[in-house]
């Protein structure tokens, strides 16, 4: 699964630790932004495509929706290719894919073309959380994890941001089509940089020392309770444990929690990575051009939130001791937030206004995705990788639905000259029902049991 590991200098005890973690932070969190540029253009671009190509809101919404749910059914899948094959080499491998599926987009003549570009897109992107959260596990020490976690979700946000706005200046120049051929670029460059600097442990980098290691907790064998490798276990072995750990979640109510509020969360973030340009254009009367930019403000403010929520989650818990304070308590918090300045947008008398208020929601959602990070690790152990491909599949079947209910929604407003604001009322009952889900969920309690001692 991995390559040799080189030897490391056992016998120097007082020098400084190498700080290669952050090097490896650096390309997971440029890994969110080159997989958001390719996955959130197509926002800023929905009109565009939709003059285009001849479609309506309602089957925008199905395209849109086609990206998580290749998302969705291959996080377990993709999680175990990271899982026999290593992170490097898997994502290496997806991200230029991904590159392929987005040529493939520029290229579609018609809405399947465009649906099956869309699906194979999310297939390809789908390993991102589950190989970076086992990373993380890997190469962070525990009262690291909550700022490494964010800054991870802060660049998917960030990424995000770019994208809308550098979307809108690329449109006229490039079209729509050639915005999808530029971004593929992007991914390829990665997986080059990726696959030169990064090891799936510690212990296989060249530049590690003792002191790196000892700070992130790593055993000899090069990770915490590491056990035979998967290819080393037989078959039948493999489906039984596979079996237990499916049980297992199926009867935890962490797991279903865990699962719960990342369905509600992903279905409130989805509404700024797909609707949101087209609900200002059509909604609010904003010009096309300016629709990219104003989208920029909640994803920017998502940015700032989630760099707050890692420091808010590793300082709650060292100052708590709690678990529920730092991940349950600060999502619920954040949800009800959100939920309250999305009631207030309703009220906004002007486009900009709106835009500001949907931005200070924004940041206080975002305040809780560090803490979705931290409390999926707490649950799952040394499985982090099969709950958080779990987890994430969860949240993209709420991300699929936002697509398609917002999609047929926003069709029926434009048919019956309905209330816009009705959108809006739609996500305060999403982000009050993930309050809920945040405030059931038990961070101390185990989602899976150990299969390898059953």
């Amino acid at each position: 699964m991995t390559s040799e590991a080189v030897p490391i200098d056992s016998t120097d005890t007082t020098a400084r630790d190498t700080r290669v973690r952050y090097g490896v932070l650096v390309l997971l969190a440029l890994a969110s932004i080159s997989a958001y540029l390719t996955r959130i253009c197509i926002s800023t671009a929905n009109t565009t495509i939709q003059r285009d190509l001849k479609l309506d809101s309602e089957q925008m919404g199905v395209v849109m929706a086609a990206f998580f749910i290749g998302y969705a059914w291959f996080q377990i899948p993709t999680g175990w290719l990271g899982l026999r094959y290593g992170a490097r080499w898997t994502m290496a491998a997806l991200s230029v894919a991904t590159s392929l599926c987005s040529i493939w987009t520029g290229l579609a003549a018609g809405i399947g073309q465009l649906w099956w570009s869309r699906v194979g897109l999310g297939v390809c992107q789908a390993g991102l959380v589950p190989c970076a959260g086992r990373a993380v596990l890997d190469w962070f020490p525990p009262a690291g994890r909550g700022r490494a976690s964010s800054a991870i979700t802060s660049c998917m946000s960030l990424g995000a941001v770019i994208a809308q706005g550098l979307t809108a200046l690329l449109l006229l120049p490039l079209g729509w089509r050639g915005v999808f051929f530029a971004y593929s670029a992007v991914g390829v460059l990665w997986a080059a940089a990726f696959a030169f600097y990064f090891r799936d442990l510690p212990s296989e980098h060249p530049g590690v020392n003792r002191a790196e290691r000892d700070l992130i907790g790593v055993s000899e064998g090069g990770r915490a309770g590491a056990g035979a490798k998967s290819d080393e276990i037989p078959m039948p072995e493999r489906m039984r444990r596979s079996a237990l750990l499916v049980g297992s979640m199926l009867r935890s109510s962490s797991a279903w929690m865990i699962c719960g509020q990342a369905v509600f969360r992903a279905f409130v973030a989805a509404f700024f990575l797909t609707w949101f340009p087209a609900f200002l254009e059509k909604g609010h009367g904003v010009k096309l051009q300016d629709t990219g930019m104003l989208a920029m403000a909640p994803l920017a403010a998502s940015v700032f939130g989630g760099i707050v929520g890692g420091v808010l989650v590793d300082r709650l818990y060292v100052k708590t001791k709690s678990k529920w304070i730092s991940r349950s308590g600060l999502g619920a918090v954040a949800m009800l937030l959100t939920a309250l300045s999305q009631a207030v947008a309703t009220t906004a008398s002007s486009p900009s206004g709106l835009v500001m208020i949907l931005a200070a929601g924004a940041f206080c959602f975002a305040l809780s995705s560090p803490a979705s990070w931290a409390a999926t690790m707490d649950i799952s152990g040394r499985h982090t990788q099969f709950m958080f491909a779990v987890g994430n599949m969860a949240g993209n079947l709420g991300a699929m639905s936002c697509a398609t209910v917002i999609g047929s929604l926003i069709k029926r407003i434009e048919d019956t000259h309905g209330d816009w604001n009705t959108v809006l009322w739609v996500y305060v009952g999403v982000s009050l029902a993930g309050a809920v889900s945040w405030a059931c969920l038990n961070p101390n309690r185990s989602a899976v049991e150990d299969p390898v001692r059953s």
